[in-house]
């Protein structure tokens, strides 16, 4: 799935190999004036096939399809920057730290230690990316986004809807090796990650669980209510929804 490197934005898109028709889309631009992205405004099963076909011409295109969930606010884009190369499990660790004090009931069975990596399962999941689709309410649009990896969206975009790009950018790229998730979708505030190797068992649903905490406490704090929770809803699960407040 990856790229060696990635494509400028081209005046005209295509959906698939070079050779097919041009889409029509508009460019999408950040804080600057920039362009950070092309959109094509579909919606409904037109934007599934659309994420489809540029998702299996990704290694010939360069770009990588984001469905954009539909509601009355879009996703907001800072600028580009570089991919963040940090080390993903001390950037979690700095992350759990400055996200304390949680209560004892939402960290448990944790503590004050953030508890180290966890990994997917040997297992493939069933139909991911369908998953990830179902979790949307609805589309209004399909991003094109030249990257080398999917991980790399967030960076190459400059998405403003987390409190640190940065981070999230060098925990996404490790979730995509690890697990094998795959961002899908996105708002102006949430991201959907399609999951091929979820973790599988109470243990390793737990670590990723803590991981997800600390990266993202809402998913806690105004969701599952308890990072034991979560974990019951992340095993063998093929999909991942994050939400940050503001």
């Amino acid at each position: 799935m990856f790229r060696r490197r990635s494509h400028e934005i081209p005046e005209r898109i295509r959906a698939a190999a070079p050779g097919a028709a041009p889409l029509q889309g508009r460019p999408v631009t950040d804080e600057e004036g920039a362009t950070v992205a092309w959109i094509v405004d579909h919606g409904g099963r037109r934007a599934r096939e659309l994420w489809q076909s540029s998702a299996e011409a990704f290694r010939a295109t360069g770009l990588w399809p984001v469905l954009v969930q539909r509601g009355e606010y879009r996703p907001q884009f800072l600028g580009a920057t570089p991919p963040s190369d940090r080390d993903p499990e001390g950037v979690l660790r700095e992350l759990w730290a400055a996200g304390l004090p949680g209560t004892a009931e939402e960290l448990a069975p944790f503590g004050r230690e953030f508890p180290g990596l966890g990994r997917g399962g040997d297992r493939r999941a069933d139909h991911p990316f369908e998953a990830a689709m179902r979790k949307m309410y609805g589309f209004s649009g399909v991003l094109l986004v030249p990257v080398t990896r999917p991980a790399d969206v967030i960076a190459a975009t400059g998405w403003a809807g987390a409190r640190d790009a940065v981070a999230l950018s060098a925990v996404l790229r490790s979730w995509e090796d690890r697990y094998h998730a795959t961002l899908v979708g996105m708002s102006m505030d949430q991201l959907f990650l399609a999951v091929r190797r979820p973790p599988k068992g109470h243990d390793a649903a737990l670590r990723l669980a803590a991981e997800q905490y600390a990266l993202c406490v809402d998913v806690v704090e105004q969701g599952f209510g308890s990072i034991r929770a979560l974990a019951a809803a992340l095993d063998g699960a093929a999909a991942w929804t994050f939400w940050w407040g503001w």
